[in-house]
């Protein structure tokens, strides 16, 4: 069965189509992306047009999808995710996005900050 919907987040809109031989799995696929969540735990954001949709592909080839909240810098985000025996869900609440430090930055931090200036 093939199911369609659509969606709008921020100025961007979204077309669906999901054809699976499982009439529960194609809507509850269909019905979890057309219904993103608009409430953001951080700042208490509830405006439709102050979100947007992003995705992330990793080294190993695993996708992730997540709606970010982009009000007044908030930039926290809601991830897509998935259960084991199939289908989707959106994970709550929204989390602060925090940058990651990478291994140069850590390597870094640990030496000691003045080594290079002389007196």
């Amino acid at each position: 069965m093939i199911v369609k919907g659509s969606f709008r987040v921020g100025g961007a809109s979204y077309a669906v189509e999901i054809d699976e031989k499982d009439v529960k799995s194609a809507l509850n696929q269909v019905i979890t992306l057309t219904n993103p969540p608009f409430y953001c735990d951080v700042c208490k954001n509830n405006d439709p047009d102050r979100f947007k949709l992003v995705t992330n592909k990793d080294k190993e080839g695993n996708i992730y999808v997540s709606i970010q909240c982009i009000n007044a810098g908030c930039f926290a985000k809601c991830n897509l995710g998935t259960y084991k025996q199939g289908g989707y869900f959106w994970r709550k609440p929204f989390e602060k996005y925090e940058k990651k430090a990478s291994a140069d930055t850590e390597t870094n931090a640990e030496k000691a900050p003045f080594e290079t200036d002389f007196p």
